[in-house]
């Protein structure tokens, strides 16, 4: 059986590779022949109608060869990425935020504009800003027996959250709990928490909770988008809506938040076909984004939107190198 699955995904491969390549619907005497397969065209047929049943496959008529569907051309990108071995994110020792505020001279406009000459792809590059403004002060108010009002008193805005309890806690104990994690709050160090936390491991789990979440927030920072002309140069795109959507996309800012929202949520190498992103429709245009991370949150990423007929093995060798590049850049600031 195992060799069975391998030879359907390696069939499934070449003619996703086969496709990109010609744009044509594949058959199955092209594949034997010009990838030298040790296997009859009517083996291969029938790997197709495996595949066509499992939804990667579509035949246009009966006497047509196959062409790949959007499950087809995932399967196919994440293979290129397994085979090149590649990273799925880059680590960041500071805040993108903070650098790119030091550093106003840092062109990230050039090497996004060399990265899209280089691709004929449409490169992007963005970072988030934190909205967890420094915490000046919290409250613990006791509202039913097993409820707790966890009140948050920022800088700009108060918070309040009702947060699961042990059991009912005395006043004066949630006083001294509320002291202690004032100082975690300041300190990070979490031996301010661990006495109550294996008193009360609900309460202190539960504030922790809030308080992961609070940092995890993001609004957008900056997007920088280069090569929008580079997508008028593949008909197929020029002849779906592809272009229309990203229009819309540009000149809308709340979807230009969503999607950088929505990025912010993956920590690995992303790649998003149809309507997997939000409030974004694409039929010839996939989009891939590699996250840069600190202490486990996204500070922002870099990416393509691209047609899917496009080398990718080159295409992410490239984004690969100018991550990396960038890093380098921002870390020297």
């Amino acid at each position: 059986m195992r060799g069975y699955k391998e030879k359907k995904e390696n069939i499934l491969f070449l003619l996703v590779k086969e496709y990109l390549e010609t744009g044509q619907p594949v058959g199955s005497k092209t594949l034997v022949t010009k990838y030298s397969l040790d296997i009859s065209p009517a083996t291969v047929r029938n790997y197709f109608s495996s595949l066509e049943e499992e939804g990667y496959l579509n035949q246009l008529h009966p006497s047509s060869g196959r062409i790949p569907t959007n499950k087809a051309l995932k399967f196919y990108i994440n293979k290129v990425v397994e085979r090149m071995k590649m990273a799925s994110s880059l680590k960041i020792d500071r805040d993108i935020t903070d650098l790119m505020l030091l550093d106003k001279e840092l062109s990230i406009d050039a090497f996004l504009t060399h990265l899209s000459k280089l691709t004929n792809a449409i490169s992007f590059f963005f970072y988030t800003v934190p909205t967890n403004e420094k915490i000046k002060n919290v409250h613990l108010i006791q509202c039913s027996k097993r409820k707790i009002l966890f009140i948050i008193i920022g800088e700009d805005k108060v918070e309040e959250h009702i947060i699961n309890s042990d059991d009912e806690i005395e006043e004066d104990i949630l006083a001294e709990i509320k002291k202690y994690v004032l100082k975690w709050l300041d300190s990070s160090n979490d031996e301010f928490i661990e006495k109550w936390k294996r008193i009360y491991p609900v309460l202190i789990s539960e504030i922790r909770k809030v308080i992961d979440e609070r940092r995890k927030r993001k609004e957008l920072g900056e997007m920088y988008i280069k090569g929008i002309r580079n997508i008028l140069n593949y008909e197929e795109v020029k002849l779906s809506k592809d272009i229309d959507t990203f229009v819309s996309f540009m000149e809308d800012r709340d979807k230009t938040n969503s999607l950088i929202n929505f990025l912010s949520e993956f920590k690995r190498l992303l790649v998003l076909l149809g309507e997997e992103a939000p409030e974004l429709t694409f039929e010839k245009t996939v989009l891939i984004n590699l996250p840069y991370i600190k202490d486990e949150y996204v500070e922002g990423g870099i990416g393509f939107f691209t047609p899917k007929r496009i080398d990718f093995e080159r295409l992410f060798r490239l984004l690969e190198r100018y991550a990396k590049r960038i890093k380098k850049a921002l870390e020297q600031i």
